[in-house]
């Protein structure tokens, strides 16, 4: 499959999770986090270990009372030159929220501590939104309503980063998919 493609389909999947999403409920908290390793680890980190780290965070939905606030999420994993191994984590959270800064800190906090045993990092775009708005970027965080166009358009513009070709990992014997949604019943 060409990369064009490919790139076009997943960007069709995110929107779509995104656009149905927002048929569900009119106002989400979004978070996006890049979920790493701390540099004196990410050598020895496999692509196996950050998969399992990924699978553990999003089978601990289902039992953790933070994390149960996820509604919906798309991910992408990456390798870069400098990052290492890492997942960008676009997340729908519950609405009912207002304290997206705090809330994708905690997220990333039992990243660190919880999923990865203390070998992990984060960074999230939540807690740099306002630097970023004084730059004049629409970042596609926080609290975005339903109408909000501007909002949704910035929502979007993410995924179309996380469907983008680059930082593949075709160099590395592993072959499995480097991008997932959740699933909207």
């Amino acid at each position: 499959m060409n990369g064009e493609h490919k790139t076009n389909r997943l960007e069709d999947r995110g929107i779509e999770l995104e656009r149905r999403a927002y048929e569900r409920r009119s106002r989400y908290l979004i978070l996006f986090l890049t979920l790493n390793y701390k540099p004196e680890y990410r050598e020895d980190i496999t692509i196996d270990d950050l998969r399992r780290h990924r699978n553990r965070l999003f089978k601990n939905i289902e039992c953790n009372e933070l994390l149960s606030g996820i509604n919906a999420y798309i991910w992408k994993m990456e390798e870069g030159p400098t990052s290492g191994l890492h997942i960008h984590l676009l997340i729908f959270y519950s609405g009912n929220h207002r304290a997206d800064i705090h809330i994708a800190q905690r997220i990333g906090e039992y990243w660190e501590r919880v999923v990865t045993r203390g070998l992990g990092a984060y960074w999230s775009s939540n807690g740099e939104k306002d630097r970023l708005a004084e730059r004049g970027l629409d970042i596609g965080v926080g609290r975005i309503d339903r109408n909000d166009t501007r909002g949704r358009e910035a929502i979007r513009t993410i995924i179309r980063y996380l469907a983008r070709s680059g930082q593949e990992m075709d160099d590395r014997p592993w072959h499995g998919r480097t991008f997932g949604t959740s699933r909207l019943d």
